[in-house]
C-alpha cells in the first residue's frame, strides 16, 4: 500500500509530537506539586507567605 507524501509527513510529525510529549511528561511528573503532601504545603507557605517572611526577618534581626 502506498501513502501520499503528505500522509507520511503528517504521520512523522504526529509520532515526533507524541514522543516529545512522553519525554516532557516524565519530567513534569517529577516536580513537587504543592498540596501533594502536608510537607510540600508547609514549604510552599513558608516560601510564599508574606507573614512567614516578616516573622523570619524579625527572628533574624533579633539574632
Amino acid at each position: 500500500m502506498k501513502f501520499s507524501p503528505n500522509f507520511r509527513t503528517l504521520a512523522r510529525s504526529t509520532l515526533l509530537t507524541l514522543a516529545m510529549a512522553c519525554v516532557s511528561g516524565g519530567t513534569a511528573a517529577q516536580e513537587a506539586i504543592p498540596g501533594n503532601s502536608l510537607q510540600s504545603l508547609l514549604i510552599y507557605a513558608r516560601q510564599n507567605n508574606p507573614e512567614f517572611a516578616a516573622t523570619r526577618h524579625d527572628a533574624e534581626a533579633v539574632l
